[in-house]
């Protein structure tokens, strides 16, 4: 799926319909087109337009691991494969779905040159609601922060880290006797060097960012780094990975 593809086009992705999760639900089987799009000098064009059946492998949900609001959580998937073919060929398909029928989203999906793992969802919570960091914090626990994002190699905060940054802020200006410690974990990806330096550098442009963005004292901000020496789960998956890349926060 690129982002100058047309916005309707016949087929069903990149996502699953509520058409096909109602038959896979109901029945174990569902038909389904799969379009195959590629970028040509920054035009849409569809490659093969593939269709088949897929059909659920167990019959019962199974868990899939996945970081929801920063929070670990096994959400359940059904487990689909088939074969989708068009007058030429014929391809192996396979899928886990959320076991939602109002938001099946993909979490796993193979096929032909393709392979994607969703690792985390994230969604606002209800306006007023005491938030699981905030409360966290507020009983003296460390909180894992995983929405913060940073360039690959790099201390840049990206754009999209601005909505955590600032539940971070709405909690110091909330309690304005806090102080909090940020550290920075990185996976293991790179020498250990390298990733202590790093983590030290993303924890200190955190704490930038909540004292240039959005007025928070420095003096109630310190910052330290751990590298790749403390992780959360294994290093040798992307899912582990990205839980073991995340800035902790720890009220002083």
């Amino acid at each position: 799926f690129h982002t100058g593809d047309a916005e309707q086009f016949t087929g069903t992705t990149p996502g699953i319909s509520t058409a096909v999760m109602r038959d896979l639900r109901t029945t174990g089987a569902s038909k389904l087109t799969f379009v195959d799009v590629d970028d040509v000098f920054g035009m849409s064009v569809v490659q093969r337009t593939l269709s088949g059946t897929i059909k659920r492998v167990e019959p019962q949900a199974v868990p899939i691991a996945m970081l929801v609001n920063d929070k670990p959580t096994q959400l359940p998937a059904i487990h689909v494969k088939g074969v989708l073919s068009d007058d030429d060929s014929s391809d192996d398909f396979e899928f886990y779905i959320l076991d939602d029928p109002d938001n099946p989203i993909l979490l796993v999906k193979h096929g032909p040159g393709f392979s994607s793992t969703v690792i985390r969802i994230d969604y606002p919570e209800p306006a007023g609601a005491r938030s699981r960091l905030e409360t966290k914090l507020a009983a003296n626990e460390p909180v894992d922060v995983y929405g913060i994002y940073f360039s690959f190699n790099r201390a840049d905060i990206r754009p999209e880290s601005d909505s955590v940054l600032k539940v971070i802020a709405d909690v110091m200006v909330k309690n304005p006797t806090w102080h909090l410690r940020i550290d920075g974990h990185t996976d293991a990806i790179g020498n250990n060097a390298a990733n202590q330096i790093l983590s030290e550098r993303r924890a200190a442009s955190v704490k930038s960012a909540l004292v240039t963005r959005y007025g928070i004292d420095g003096s109630r901000l310190t910052t330290g780094g751990h590298g790749a020496s403390n992780p959360k789960d294994t290093n040798d998956t992307p899912e582990g990975r990205a839980r073991n890349r995340r800035v902790e926060l720890r009220r002083e």
